[in-house]
């Protein structure tokens, strides 16, 4: 069965876990969900980073996947084999590109496309009129 994300389950964790730990490479950083603006795969270093709103990157342990990051929150969505956005920053995606829109408090410059496989999940995991 698939899980369907809702307004009301997403924002009732939100609410009741406002922050959670990053265990980074230096130690332990608390980060509230709205801080996130998305995840990151960077290949040459084999690693994960979060990059926040304030343009921040924290690298995150070597043994971290995508499963854990996901896990986390139901408002962390991957998009691709390298990408796991945040829903609270994303404002609508493009029918042709499948680009995603994030808002303007988001970094404007940033550049995420859907793939078409995880873009059918996305579709189903959304409430779409």
């Amino acid at each position: 069965m698939k899980k369907r994300i809702n307004e009301q389950t997403a924002f009732h964790s939100f609410q009741q876990d406002y922050r959670f730990a990053i265990q980074t490479i230096i130690g332990i950083t608390m980060v509230s969900y709205e801080d996130v603006l998305l995840f990151e795969y960077v290949k040459c270093t084999r690693k994960w980073q979060v990059r926040l709103v304030n343009d921040k990157i924290h690298n995150l342990r070597s043994t971290v996947n995508s499963g854990d990051i996901t896990s986390v929150s139901s408002l962390f969505i991957q998009i691709n084999q390298y990408c796991i956005i945040n829903l609270i920053h994303l404002l609508g995606i493009e029918n042709k590109t499948q680009k995603c829109i994030f808002d303007v408090s988001a970094q404007p410059d940033i550049n995420k496309v859907i793939s078409p496989l995880y873009y059918k999940k996305i579709r189903d995991m959304l409430n779409i009129l």
